[in-house]
């Protein structure tokens, strides 16, 4: 069971990742680069946002999953 849920937070994790990689900077949620940092290009700043929804996900559809069924 806990395979299964974290097999589903991996996967919807790195999808919404890439999403939020490309909606990120359309909607200005990007950090410049500064001369203190290593960064040469701007840094969307939502990966966490896509973290959390697969995170609540996993535990949602693992609760589901595991739950038996009373008639």
């Amino acid at each position: 069971m806990l395979l299964l849920m974290f097999v589903i937070a991996t996967a919807v994790s790195l999808g919404l990742g890439a999403v939020v990689r490309r909606v990120a900077p359309a909607i200005g949620a990007v950090v410049p680069p500064r001369v203190d940092r290593w960064h040469e290009q701007a840094t969307p700043t939502m990966g966490g946002i896509a973290i959390a929804i697969a995170a609540v996900l996993a535990l949602m559809l693992g609760n589901g999953i595991s739950r038996p069924m009373i008639a």
